[in-house]
């Protein structure tokens, strides 16, 4: 039976089955918000290349939709926190990939030759360019296989459908997460409005643990691309990179601030007054406890002792103590 088990999660691991963490409610809204984004600006374009707006809305008629769009719905209603879903990745990597899809299918005579290098091409831009955007890819190959109504458009296809999609969609994905506070976009906005209150090292009575850190992942309740075993990788690195801090500083200076990197009542950072040569010839330094359970308090110890003490330089930051780096 065990050994059943074992395949069994050794299996859903491979395919990359996750834990599904969000709550029905939020599976419920990305849904909804999905279909009413997709039927929104499908009804945008369509009205838009029957106008009179324009003479030449017509030529827009047959590629009024960009069928990519429907993947950037999945980023934008089911992943509106992810890094891939943001404004410049969604506006720039599709824009992007549309122009340079364009020049690979009007300078490049072999299609397979073409398509390919219009979406590793596009992949590199959006590399450099700091907009990756899967379905970028897709409107890359859209430019080069798209049939005659996408050829017809040539750097047209780039303003419409491509950038006005992009740009609409992102509106609606603002104008329909906005009810949902835990779902607002961009994140930043929703970042402004969620504001948490940082626990400082001194009110901290144990170390985190991992089944701290999946439980605040649940509580966002947005869904995350990461698998479980990245989340744990994570976690586990974090706990490296902060024991590398358990090594003492080889020297300190004045006018500097230091941190004992311990929890609770323990934690305190120092601010050297002074480095000085004591009377037995050996450097001494003055200090005065800037925060922990003795702030305010003034002191003296030998060089050696302080270095024995000290774990990394700190500075503060928004009203916060940071690691000096």
């Amino acid at each position: 039976m065990q050994t059943m088990i074992t395949f069994l999660n050794e299996l859903r691991l491979f395919l990359g089955l996750g834990r599904g963490a969000a709550s029905l409610k939020e599976k419920m809204v990305s849904g909804a918000t999905g279909m009413l984004g997709i039927g929104l600006i499908y009804m945008a374009g369509f009205e838009l290349t029957r106008s009179d707006i324009t003479d030449s809305a017509s030529i827009f008629a047959d590629s009024f939709m960009l069928i990519p769009i429907a993947a950037t719905a999945v980023l934008l209603f089911c992943v509106p926190h992810g890094a891939l879903s943001q404004p410049w990745p969604v506006i720039g990597g599709n824009f992007i990939s549309a122009v340079f899809g364009i020049f690979c299918s009007q300078n490049i005579g072999v299609p397979l030759v073409s398509a390919s290098i219009a979406v590793g091409g596009s992949i590199l831009f959006m590399h450099f360019l700091r907009c990756i955007h899967p379905p970028g890819g897709a409107t890359a190959l859209t430019a080069v296989l798209g049939g005659d109504a996408v050829q017809t458009l040539g750097y047209y296809y780039a303003l419409f459908p491509v950038l006005f999609s992009a740009i609409v969609m992102v509106a609606f994905a603002f104008a329909l997460n906005f009810p949902f506070k835990w779902r607002r976009y961009p994140a930043h906005f929703f970042h402004l409005g969620n504001t948490l209150s940082r626990i400082s090292p001194s009110q901290r009575g144990s170390e985190i643990t991992l089944e701290d850190f999946i439980a605040a992942v649940n509580q966002h309740d947005s869904y995350i691309d990461l698998t479980d075993e990245s989340w744990i990788e994570l976690f586990e690195l974090a706990k490296i990179n902060a024991e590398k801090g358990t090594e003492h500083p080889e020297s300190v200076k004045s006018a500097s601030y230091y941190s004992n990197g311990q929890l609770g009542n323990e934690w305190e950072i120092r601010y050297i007054k002074d480095i000085y040569n004591s009377k037995r010839a050996k450097q001494s330094v003055r200090y005065l406890i800037v925060a922990g359970a003795d702030q305010g308090t003034q002191g003296e110890c030998y060089l050696n002792e302080f270095l024995g003490w000290a774990r990394f330089e700190v500075y503060k930051k928004n009203g916060f103590w940071d690691r000096q780096t």
